[in-house]
């Protein structure tokens, strides 16, 4: 009887323990619940804060701009902002997706570096293509000149061009049709602008007259460092002189001699190589 007694207190002791750790669980689980519930709201709480921050100027800037016409029209802003989220965070992870996608697995390096020749082999292939550009740029525009234009530049600086040649022995004609060509004959924006007519290798010089650039330019061709020096063994020989030019590196395009010469032909400025000031 006694046994039977002490059995009984000892279940009744076991299911009260057990009924308080269960309580106690609940009470955890709900208390969990809550938390996350309360995590849960205050991540879309915020969320729903920032949007709203996005669409407030995007409705006022409506309204101002239509004049209110749309005024009267309720737009579910709360749905249009969950998409415009969720779509953000699409293109985020397809824009990261596609981007290693590209590369290698495992060897990122490896793909950094394919790219990085794949860019000098793009930059190699591009310069010649701009040289060759440059030059079909200039011979296009060396045939455009304004015929009548070229003939009132030629009037206006023919005695400079003697004069720098008597001063410095620089065939006055190599001097007009360098000017005429990197000037298009005193029209371009550029030459308005700075008073440079030589845009080799004077270029990003700005001078207060005209006579200063041109005095500049014969003292560049002719100092004692300068390697366009040399020419002046050719004397007033006009086409050893644009050979020269070009043979030296003064200009970047391919066929600058064969301009200086067809210049210096079609307006006959070989003549004034003979002439004085």
């Amino acid at each position: 009887m006694g046994s039977n007694l002490q059995n009984s207190t000892q279940r009744r002791k076991q299911n009260t323990t057990y009924s308080q750790h269960k309580n106690n669980a609940v009470q955890a689980v709900k208390g969990f619940a809550y938390r996350s519930e309360q995590s849960a709201r205050q991540f879309f709480d915020r969320i729903w804060q920032k949007i709203q921050k996005i669409l407030t100027p995007i409705n006022f800037y409506l309204h101002h701009f239509t004049f209110g016409v749309f005024e009267k029209i309720r737009f579910p802003w709360l749905k249009v902002g969950i998409v415009a989220v969720l779509a953000f965070i699409l293109l985020q992870k397809d824009l990261h997706f596609q981007i290693h996608m590209r590369a290698p697995l495992g060897n990122t390096e490896k793909a950094q570096k394919e790219q990085n020749g794949s860019t000098t082999e793009q930059l190699n292939i591009t310069a010649p293509s701009l040289a060759l550009l440059d030059a079909a740029k200039a011979r296009l525009m060396a045939n455009s000149l304004d015929q009548n234009e070229t003939e009132a530049y030629i009037k206006r600086f023919g005695k400079v061009a003697i004069t720098e040649q008597q001063k410095y022995n620089i065939p006055a004609s190599v001097k007009m049709a360098m000017a005429i060509l990197e000037s298009e004959a005193g029209t371009s924006n550029y030459t308005k602008q700075t008073n440079n007519h030589f845009g080799h290798p004077l270029k990003g010089g700005q001078f207060n007259t005209a006579w200063e650039n041109w005095r500049a330019h014969s003292q560049l061709l002719t100092a004692d460092s300068s390697p366009y020096k040399a020419l002046l063994r050719y004397g007033n020989d006009y086409k050893s002189w644009a050979k020269g030019l070009k043979d030296l590196g003064y200009s970047s395009i391919e066929n600058y001699d064969e301009l200086l010469v067809n210049l210096i032909e079609k307006y006959e400025m070989q003549r004034m190589d003979n002439m004085k000031g």
